[in-house]
């Protein structure tokens, strides 16, 4: 067996040389290894021996996440790579791969040791498999059957037929944004395109998809008017008797944020009888995650402007959920400055998002010059309900201040 390893993996020649000189080997191996005299060096942080708090000398790993296109290629990879080996079996071994990440497998406190057990059974099948994948791949590797003449002609079949799938992905996915904004579901709206900016366009190279640049652009531009529709809905469900100015004002930019219990009223045999009374903030937690999820897009470059203003509206949008407006008035004024160049929808929302925070930080003046820089944009968009929002939310900062 060792024999028809080597000529698989070698040929017949070289595996042949190989296994007659394998009496070598232990002479190879010492020629290798380090000189006795060698001494280990010891790391500089040593708790037992030296200062148990001296970790400035300590050199601190940076782990760089993957982005989106590296793990779309390793899974794409890891699927060619067992189909190839596993044949038929290739289905049932990505299935237990996904119960990794599946939501109904995500381990919780409520029942700990129950999912650590599964998730251990998992882990031994995959590792099981893929120690099988790697004896298949050693004895015949992938790259012996490579033929050029074939591998051309498949690359230019599948680039062709990648371009056409992907160009119908995209306007279909173009035609539910559309049927979105005409229905004014902007909260589906905003799913179904933050689906296609963090994924779909990330993933695929520009060879096959030529058009991508104006894909992007058109969605930001529905995003945008989505959010323009949020404006228009959170004004008409208000009556201006029931509040107070500046309750009024909040009201009618969408800036009105009402303190939710994160505690759930307890029902016998639910969920929430096994409850932990030290349970951790979860909205904070989840605001956290969002922002750092958001950071990591627009360190991923190249990146368009427009995209970087949505990116930049949410973080200011989280920011002012959690009532910190002073930075989500940086943000905002980071956004005019990328917005001032490339579209009016983004600068009018990047101006309006530093109002919001000035009106929660009630510096009424700074809001009344914001605002009347917003009122003389408004005109662009031709839009009369918009237009009423905002002259109406003018005239009460002017009382205001």
């Amino acid at each position: 067996m060792i024999r028809t390893t080597y000529e698989d993996t070698l040929g017949k020649n070289a595996g042949n040389c190989v296994y007659n000189q394998r009496h070598l080997f232990d002479k190879i191996l010492n020629i290798w290894l380090p000189p006795k005299s060698y001494k280990k060096i010891e790391p500089l942080v040593l708790i037992d021996k030296g200062d148990p708090c001296d970790f400035s000398s300590h050199k601190e790993k940076i782990v760089v996440p993957k982005t989106v296109k590296q793990e779309y290629r390793a899974e794409r990879t890891r699927r060619f790579f067992t189909q190839s080996y596993m044949q038929a079996a290739w289905e049932d071994f990505i299935f237990i791969n996904d119960l990794k990440t599946n939501k109904v497998l995500k381990k919780s406190t409520q029942n700990a040791e129950r999912h650590e057990n599964i998730h251990n059974v998992i882990d031994e099948c995959i590792e099981k498999n893929w120690k099988i994948i790697k004896q298949l791949h050693a004895r015949c590797p992938l790259y012996m059957k490579r033929n050029n003449v074939r591998s051309e002609k498949w690359d230019k079949t599948t680039k062709f037929r990648m371009q056409y799938k992907i160009r119908r992905e995209m306007f279909t996915a173009l035609e539910d944004i559309q049927a979105c904004y005409v229905e004014k579901r902007s909260e589906d709206l905003i799913k179904i395109a933050e689906g296609e900016l963090g994924v779909r366009y990330r993933i695929h190279p520009s060879y096959l998809m030529p058009r991508r640049n104006e894909f992007i652009v058109e969605i930001c531009n529905y995003i945008a008017l989505a959010h323009f529709d949020d404006i228009i809905k959170s004004s008409t469900l208000v009556n201006s008797h029931d509040y107070e100015d500046y309750d009024l004002l909040k009201k009618l930019l969408g800036i009105y944020y009402e303190t939710k219990s994160i505690f759930k009223p307890y029902v016998f045999g639910d969920q929430s009888t096994y409850r932990d009374p030290a349970e951790p903030n979860t909205s904070y937690m989840t605001f956290r995650n969002k922002i750092v999820r958001l950071e990591r897009r627009l360190s991923q470059k190249p990146m368009l402007k427009i995209e970087q203003c949505h990116l930049l509206y949410e973080m200011a949008r989280a920011n002012l959920e959690q009532l910190r407006p002073d930075e989500a008035r940086e943000i905002g004024e980071k956004m005019v400055e990328e917005a001032d160049s490339i579209s009016y929808l983004w600068l009018f929302l990047g101006k309006l998002t530093i109002c919001r925070a000035d009106i929660l930080q009630k510096q009424f003046k700074d809001a009344g010059k914001g605002m009347n820089d917003v009122v003389s944009m408004v005109d662009i968009f031709k839009s009369q309900e918009l237009k009423m929002v905002i002259e109406h939310a003018f005239e009460i900062v002017k009382r205001l201040s």
